[in-house]
Parts: structure tokens; sequence; C-alpha cells
């Protein structure tokens, strides 16, 4: 994918989603106001950066986890940032991108 004039960025770093959508997942974060995100496809990074600075914005504790089979392509700055944990793993797969604890349902 080029990175063209009409790509999207955060803070710099190349977002694979349009103002749009991004407008529709801030009101989605800020209405649900989750304690997780769990983004599959990391890409640049940009996407989980921007939605922890929202988060951050927002006032919500909250984590964001990005998985992407392939964390080569992580800018430094995501990959640098500590409001996001990136996990290299297979989307087909996901059982295996968690430890089993965080996978079991709470009664």
């Amino acid at each position: 994918m080029s990175e063209g004039k009409s790509m999207t960025f955060w803070r710099g770093v190349p977002i694979l989603k349009d103002a749009l959508s991004l407008t529709a997942s801030q009101q989605l974060l800020w209405e649900l106001k989750p304690q997780t995100v769990i983004e599959f496809g990391a890409y640049k990074g940009g996407s989980a950066l921007w939605t922890a600075d929202m988060l951050k914005m927002l006032g919500c504790k909250s984590r964001v986890i990005s998985i992407d089979i392939d964390l080569s392509l992580l800018d430094p700055l995501a990959r640098e940032s500590p409001d996001v944990e990136f996990i290299e793993g297979d989307l087909f797969h996901v059982e295996k991108c968690f430890p089993a604890d965080f996978l079991k349902v709470k009664e």
C-alpha cells in the first residue's frame, strides 16, 4: 500500500481507516467506555495508538491489545508506546495468542 496523500495518519503513523470510521469509532468508545480493546491487524500501529489516545482523552482506564501475524511493519512510535500491547500471532488460531486465563469467562 502506498503511503500517499490520501492516507490517514495519527501522530505521524499511518492508519488504515478513513476519517468517518475514526469518528464512528470515537463515538463507540465514548458510549461503551471499554476496559479492553482488542484490535485484529496492526499494520503500522497507528490505529492502536489512536485508540489508546482516545481512551485516555475520554478518561477511560483501558488497555489496547493489537494482534498481527507480522509485527515487523510497526512504526517505532507505536512499538514503543506504553499504552498499547502488541502481540504477534495468527488470528486463525487466536486462542494461542492469549494466556488461557485471559479467555476464561468469569462467573
